[in-house]
C-alpha cells in the first residue's frame, strides 16, 4: 500500500520541455522507482486529442482545451518578453518596450494550429488591449528552429524568458520587458475528466506541480511565479 508503481504518460509542450523535463525525470527517479514514467515533447495541437484518447494521462498546458472535457489546475505563471537577435541591424531601444514597438516588425511564430500555450496568448492580449494581430515573418513549429531563426535576424518573436534564458545570458538573444500585464500565460495540469485517476497518475501530477513550482521559486526558471498550490479536500 504504501507502494507507488504503474506507467504514466506526460506530454510537454516544446515551450515547457527545456525548463522541466530533466528535473522532473530526476525527480521521479528519486521519489517513485517503481514507476516508469514517459515523457512525450509535442505539438501542442496534438496535445488535448491524445490526452482525450486516453494516450497520455496528463499535459501541461495553458487553460485553452475545452472545458467540459479537461480539467485544468492552474501551476505557475510567466511574462511574455519580446526576443530579438543581438546582431540586428536594426535593434530596438533597450528596456521595456510598449506593445506597439513590440508589434512593429512581423514575427517568427509557431503555426497558428500549434500555437496554444504562446501565440494564441499573444493574439488574444494583443485583440483585448485593441491593437491589430501581430504580422507573421515566419511560421516555425520547432521551438528550437525557431529561436535560431530568430538568433540569425529573420525577425523577432514573443516568447517567456524561461524559453530562451540560455540563449540570452549567452548573448545571442536580447530580451525586453513589454509594458502589457495582459502578456502572460498560465500553465498548470490537464487532464481528462472522462478517464479514471490512478494513484500513480495522481502521484506523478502532485510530483509535476512540485516541480515546476520549486523551479519559479529557486529563481532556475526565470521570469515564472509559482501559484499556490490549491487546499486539499477533506474527506
Amino acid at each position: 500500500a504504501d507502494t507507488v508503481s504503474g506507467t504514466v504518460v506526460a506530454a510537454l509542450p516544446q515551450s515547457v520541455s527545456a525548463m522541466i523535463a530533466l528535473p522532473l525525470m530526476r525527480a521521479a527517479a528519486r521519489r517513485y522507482p517503481d514507476v516508469v514514467l514517459h515523457l512525450n515533447e509535442e505539438l501542442t495541437g496534438n496535445m488535448a486529442d491524445q490526452l482525450l484518447r486516453g494516450r497520455v494521462d496528463v499535459a501541461v498546458f495553458s487553460p485553452t482545451m475545452p472545458k467540459e472535457d479537461i480539467a485544468f489546475t492552474p501551476v505557475v505563471e510567466e511574462d511574455f518578453v519580446l526576443l530579438e537577435s543581438a546582431q540586428s541591424e536594426r535593434p530596438l531601444p533597450p528596456g521595456e518596450l510598449s506593445v506597439a514597438q513590440a508589434t512593429a516588425r512581423p514575427l517568427v511564430w509557431p503555426a497558428n494550429a500549434h500555437g496554444h500555450c504562446t501565440r494564441w496568448l499573444v493574439d488574444a492580449a494583443l485583440e483585448a488591449a485593441g491593437h491589430a494581430p501581430a504580422r507573421v515573418a515566419a511560421e516555425i513549429n520547432s521551438v528550437y528552429t525557431l529561436k535560431a531563426a530568430v538568433e540569425a535576424g529573420l525577425g523577432p518573436t514573443i516568447m517567456p524568458l524561461g524559453l530562451a534564458q540560455r540563449e540570452v545570458a549567452e548573448g545571442r538573444l536580447v530580451a525586453h520587458r513589454v509594458a502589457s500585464p495582459r502578456l502572460h500565460r498560465v500553465l498548470g495540469l490537464c487532464v481528462s475528466v472522462h478517464l479514471p485517476q490512478t494513484h500513480a497518475k495522481r502521484a506523478v501530477c502532485n510530483l509535476i506541480a512540485e516541480v515546476m513550482r520549486g523551479l519559479a521559486d529557486s529563481g532556475q526558471w526565470e521570469g515564472a511565479r509559482a501559484i499556490a498550490a490549491p487546499p486539499a479536500k477533506k474527506g
